[in-house]
Parts: C-alpha cells; structure tokens; sequence
C-alpha cells in the first residue's frame, strides 16, 4: 500500500510547516495580540509591550494538539471521512523571564517553538517479497518539523504613549521522519533528515491612542541554512533509503496588527490580523533553487474579549486559520476559544482551549488545550 502522505512529502525539497499558536491566556482570548498587559508568551509577536513592566516576570507553558486531515475531496474512491494523518502531539511552549532595566527599557529571555508539524499516517500491514500478502506486523510514517527558538528581546519606552521594541529569535529547525512499529517498538527507524539554523528578527511599535484604546504592529522575517537528509522509504525491505545534500531556506514575513479597546475598567476587547507572506519563501536544495510553488498569502483574523475580577479573569474569542496550499485542499479553519486565569499571590494560572470542530471545516479538524504558569516579583 503506498501511503498518501509520502505523495506530500515529495512534492518538493522544501518541507511544510506552519506557525504555532501558544500561550494560554492570549488563546483564550481568540489568539489576538495583547497590549494592555505584559504576557512572555506574546513576546516575539509584541516586544514593545515589554515596557509595561514593573517586575521580574517569569513563566512557563505547554500545549497539547488533538487534530486530524483527511483525505482531499477528490479522491471519491476513499469515504470523506477517511484520515490522511493525524496532527496531534503535545510539546512545551515556551519558557522565559522579563524584568524592567532601568526607567524606560525592559529587557527578555525566552525559549519558544515558533514553527511545527506533525504528521502521523495511519496503521497499515507490512508487506515484503518474501511476504507479499502481509507479515502481520503493522507501521505506519511519522513526519516532524520544529522551529526551535532563543529569544532576547528589548524594549524602550520612548514617551507616555509610544514604546519600541525588537526582538531576535536565534533559531534551531530540526525535521525527522520516522517509520514506527505498533507491536514492536525495536525496529522503529528514525532519521534526523535536516538541521538548520539561523535568525528571525522583529520590530514591534505600540502606541497608546488615549486611555482607552492601544494600537500594536510587529513585522518579522527570518533564515535559516543547514544540511538535509531527504529520506526514500523503500517499499520491498520497509527501511529508508538516505540522499545528503545542503539546503537554505527563508521563513516567511509576517506582519502583524492588533488594537484593544477598554469598555471598562473590566471589560478588554482585542482584535488583530496577521499577514503571511508564504508566496515569498525561497528554497535552496543542493545548491539550486526548489521554491515551492503551491504556497499562497493568507490573512489571519483574531478577536477576543476579557473579563476581569480582582483575582480572575475569563475570555472568549475566536480566529480563522486558512490553509497556505494554493491547492485543491479545503483545510481553512475557524477556531472558537474559551479561557481562564486565576491568580494567587503573585502566581497566575491560565487555561485555554480552542476548537474548530464546531464550525465543521471540510478536511482538517483539530483541538487545542493551552496551559500557562506565570509569576510576578512584586
């Protein structure tokens, strides 16, 4: 059986990936750019809203994905809802500590997953020449992708209502393909097929308008350039076969815009967007240019609303997550979010799912629990 999701892996040198969402208390409110508070999470997308800050600020969080693909709508052969892959994974966020550095700068260390992918294939019986009508053993493909990321972020408030702030993510791609076993977990094969690195700085102004409405923009853009392994899985002996090369690649630039508007003293409303410049990646496998070429701009809209107590807060919110393959596909999403954070002393506690199985998308359907721990040297 030829598994479709090698028919993906193979379009291109260049390996798909897409940015990630984490950080429990801006998913919670529909993932929109927070600029009222100062949250380690949203950082490399707001290091200007760093000169909010008035202590050491540390925190930690984690993220689980249940989501699935299925299979395009033009494979009629297949029931339309027959899994391509699984999505799901469950992988640390982010980590990192802020403290304000003298009157009006504010400084940032963190460690986050900026870009990832998981592609599980399903089970399916191993065949081989000795063996054509099965074996009675069963594998199936692992494909991963991840954009590891070192943060040092620096902000400066130059008036009352204006602060700038840049941001340099040092970055560490790592993408493996893996064959498992289901019953026999000794004869796994797992490959680390590339390993880049490189940079992805950013620019971020915030401006308060007056009292009760902030506007935000970021705008980022990155490299990285390493060595690649393509990996060949030979369907007779089931073991991968290994072709080494260089490769270079650029990250797509990301322009994002956000504002919040105070209804009250309790009541904070958001909204942002973010433009993905996918079209404009640039791929260069062995030394020549693979560019892919099934890749599309998108725009992804995000709104919130949070309510605050004295020691809590809750929020909802939703965004859309279209899909960047300029292909037959029909895999744009729209995720709704609920959230909540409760405070002790100085340690806050967050909790944030999101869904967009509610809005039934046609072939990709996933679900996210955020989870967030942050403490406040008063």
């Amino acid at each position: 059986m030829f598994n479709c999701l090698v028919i993906l892996i193979f379009m291109s040198a260049w390996e798909s990936y897409l940015q990630n969402d984490y950080g429990a208390r801006t998913m919670g409110a529909g993932g929109v750019i927070p600029t009222e508070v100062v949250e380690l999470e949203n950082i490399p997308f707001n290091p200007a809203g760093l000169t909010g800050l008035n202590n050491l600020l540390f925190s930690i969080g984690c993220q689980r994905k249940d989501g699935e693909v299925y299979f395009f709508s033009i494979f009629s052969i297949f029931e339309s809802d027959y899994i391509l892959y699984e999505t799901s994974e469950f992988l640390p966020s982010y980590i990192g500590v802020a403290f304000p550095f003298g009157k009006n700068y504010a400084l940032s260390f963190s460690a986050s997953i900026p870009y990832k992918k998981r592609e599980t294939s399903s089970w399916w019986e191993e065949t081989t020449v000795e063996h054509p009508e099965g074996t009675g053993r069963y594998l199936r493909l692992v494909e991963t992708k991840r954009f590891y990321a070192i943060n040092t972020s620096a902000a400066w408030m130059v008036n009352e209502r204006l602060s700038i702030g840049m941001n340099l993510a040092w970055l560490l791609e790592n993408y493996r393909f893996a064959i498992e076993y289901k019953e026999n977990k000794a004869d796994n094969e797992s490959r680390l097929c590339s390993e880049q690195f490189g940079i992805e700085p950013s620019i971020g102004i915030q401006y308060e308008v007056d009292s009760f409405f902030t506007i935000v923009t970021n705008i980022r853009k990155g490299f990285v350039k390493g060595h690649y392994d393509q990996s060949v899985m030979d369907y007779e002996t089931n073991h991968l076969i290994v072709i080494e090369t260089t490769e270079e690649e650029t990250l797509p630039l990301i322009f994002s815009f956000g504002f919040c508007a105070k209804a009250s003293n309790k009541i904070f409303i958001n909204f942002s967007g973010e433009f993905i410049n996918w079209e404009g990646v640039t791929y260069k496998y062995d030394g020549d240019s693979d560019n892919p070429d099934y890749l599309r701009n998108v725009i992804r809209g995000h709104m919130g609303i949070e309510f605050r107590l004295s020691s809590a807060a809750y929020r909802i919110g939703l965004y859309t997550d279209p899909c960047p393959l300029n292909t037959l596909v029909k895999r744009d999403q729209v995720f709704l979010t609920a959230g909540a954070g409760y405070e002790f002393g100085p340690v806050r506690f967050d909790l944030a799912v999101t869904s967009s199985r509610l809005t039934n998308p046609v072939e990709k359907k996933e679900t996210n629990i955020f989870f967030s721990t942050t403490y406040t040297r008063f």
